[in-house]
């Protein structure tokens, strides 16, 4: 008894080369990657600019603008400001929106690299255990009482433990 004509023209003969289907659609025509980078970027800097208005004290944004083109680039805007909150803005709210920023694209470049290394698009630090490494660690120095030396002995004990569950679960996977 033959198989039926479906199952027939499912098997390939050895050595044929599998058709592999076209690649993924992407998100931004290629010819569109200038004007797409350009919108993210500007998007970005209007988001720091929100984030730094925003705060206790709140402050227009052309306050914002007046100060950081002053003090960053040496314009003078015309818009006259207050001293103190020019002071806030470019002592305290101006670095932390900045380092927000540097923060959040150092964790999208290690996720994006740890994805990469495992091969894997759905790859998250939960998936692989550094997150229960890490607090395995952070456990251990506060079991043992070096915690009390300061914190970095807390945040290394963290850091060692989530490299440890990396190194143990990346050559199984």
């Amino acid at each position: 008894m033959s198989a039926p004509a479906v199952w027939r023209r499912r098997i390939r003969p050895v050595g044929t080369p599998v058709a592999h289907p076209p690649g993924r659609a992407h998100l931004v025509p290629a010819r569109s990657y200038p004007a797409f980078v350009l919108l993210v970027v500007i998007l970005l800097l209007l988001s720091v600019l929100v984030a730094i208005s925003v705060g206790s004290v709140p402050l227009p944004l052309g306050t914002v603008w007046a100060v950081i083109a002053e003090r960053a680039f040496g314009v003078d805007t015309g818009i006259a400001y207050d001293p103190r909150d020019a002071a806030i803005i470019w002592n305290f709210r101006t670095p932390r929106a900045l380092l927000a920023v540097v923060v959040g694209a150092s964790l999208a470049v290690s996720g994006a690299a740890l994805q990469a290394l495992v091969r894997n698009p759905l790859a998250d630090s939960y998936a692989l255990g550094v997150v229960q490494g890490g607090s395995f660690g952070a456990v251990v120095v506060l079991a043992v009482g070096t915690a009390a030396v300061g914190k970095i002995a807390l945040s290394g004990g963290a850091f060692v433990g989530a490299m440890a569950a990396l190194f143990l679960v990346l050559p199984v996977s």
